[in-house]
Parts: structure tokens; sequence; C-alpha cells
């Protein structure tokens, strides 16, 4: 809410620029870190509030983590922890929930499905970064490397919708701005 209300409060309501035609660069700044920080307070709040491996590949992208940094006790792990949240039950019948006497009794199928994917042939970007922090993450449990990594994402997005917004405000043409154009 905090992330939300600074992007809210520091973005700019009025054309950047001012006796130029072009917008000063306090203004793209300004731009570019509020919508930033509107961005981060929505992904920060997926990565905290949605369910663990709720997202029909995100299993396979904790997997696809551990392959790409050699982690083989991080891929039993959260392999494990797909039986211990009932995860192949409940993944593909929506009527079906999480109970109190699934605790302790892993529910496990076979899946073919069961591979890590691709990190590298995906993105070279993100697999260098996730290469970067994979010594901080070392040793951790599935669930703390998943949150991890969810809220890694979180600042990228943000960075690219706060770089993806300067850009623009300073591409904007100010000259010939009317109000009824937008």
């Amino acid at each position: 809410i905090g992330l939300a209300v600074a992007g809210c409060l520091a973005f700019p309501t009025r054309p950047p620029g001012g006796a130029s035609d072009s917008p000063a660069a306090a203004a793209v700044v300004r731009a570019g870190g509020s919508a930033a920080l509107l961005a981060a307070s929505l992904a920060v709040l997926y990565a905290l509030l949605a369910p663990p491996l709720s997202g029909p590949d995100e299993p396979y992208h904790l997997l696809g983590y551990a392959d790409l940094t050699r982690d083989v006790p991080l891929a039993e792990d959260a392999v494990a922890w797909m039986a211990e949240t009932h995860l192949w039950r409940i993944r593909y019948n929506p009527e079906e929930r999480f109970r109190t006497i699934d605790v302790g009794q892993p529910f496990v199928v076979p899946d073919p499905q069961l591979r890590p994917t691709e990190v590298a042939q995906r993105s070279a970007v993100l697999a260098r970064l996730e290469r970067a922090v994979a010594p901080l993450l070392r040793g951790l449990p599935a669930p703390r490397v998943l949150l991890a990594l969810r809220l890694l994402n979180t600042l990228l997005f943000a960075l690219a919708v706060g770089v993806a917004t300067a850009l623009a405000v300073a591409l904007l043409e100010v000259k010939g701005f009317r109000r009824e154009d937008f």
C-alpha cells in the first residue's frame, strides 16, 4: 500500500517540460520512478498473496531454477513440497481444496510433465541473473526460494515499467499538448 501511495503521490499530473519543448530530466525520472513504484506495489501483492505453486507452470519454473543452478536438494525439496501441498490433486480439479486431513499426507501421482523448464533457452538475461543470486539462495527451503524468485521478478517488472514510462515521457512531444487530445 505504501508503494502504491508513494507512486500515486509522485506521479506527474501536468505535462512535463516548461520553456523548452522537451521534458526536464527531473520530470522523466519522476514519471519513471513513480510508475516503477506503482508496478512494484502490484507485483509485491501478487508475490505475497498468490498461493505458492498456484501458477500452472510455477512448480516447473522452480525446478528450472534448481536445474540451472545445479541445486539438487532444492529440486528434491520442491517435488516433496508439491506432494505435501497436494498440487497434483488440486491442479486439475477447481472444486478441490487443501483440507486439514491432508496435512502430513503427501499426495503423489506420476506426472509426465514433471521436468524443469529451460531457463537459459527462455531468457539468457534471466538465466544470468538467477545464477548471480544463486549463492544467496543456496541451502534455503523451496518455499523461501520461490518467494525470493517472485520478489526478484517483482524488481525486474518494476524496473521495466519504470524505464518504459521514463522513455515514453522523454519522447513525449510537449509542444501542442492539449487536454482534449487525451
